[in-house]
């Protein structure tokens, strides 16, 4: 035993590891939220409406009835929000990064990232992504 611990819990210390990986997976915390919001898929006319599951200003994750489409397509993503009051709509390129539906449930998820933000989306996203972000409407 190398030491023992008694915060965050009691725990003893027995080896440090060779070797440790890390893999960043983010550029940024998501947010969790529960909002509406549509997408529609570059080249496609069909708009569908999704929830919103969680946000950051590098991306987000949407739950959705049907798939959105294969990881690397190109889509849009609509949503809207409140800044001091006044009324925020954000149309945002993004790219599916993943793409499936989780045993048991009956909707989709897909994780996606932003590109080719503008200065004002990246701070309406920032804003919006803080401890306690303005729900839309």
């Amino acid at each position: 035993m190398l030491q023992t611990f008694e915060k965050p819990f009691a725990y003893a210390l027995l080896a440090y590891p060779a070797q440790v990986d890390a893999k960043q997976v983010r550029q940024s915390m998501r947010t969790k939220v529960s909002w509406p919001a549509r997408v529609q898929l570059e080249g496609s006319d069909d708009k569908r409406d999704v929830i919103l599951v969680d946000l950051s200003p590098q991306g987000a994750m949407v739950r959705c009835a049907t798939p959105l489409g294969a990881v690397g397509a190109a889509l849009s993503l609509s949503l809207e929000g409140r800044i001091d009051g006044a009324p925020l709509s954000l149309e945002i390129s993004a790219t599916v990064c993943h793409h499936s539906r989780p045993p048991g449930l009956e909707s989709y998820i897909a994780g996606m990232a932003f590109k080719n933000l503008s200065r004002e989306d990246k701070l309406a996203l920032h804003y919006l992504t803080q401890p306690s972000p303005t729900a839309p409407g």
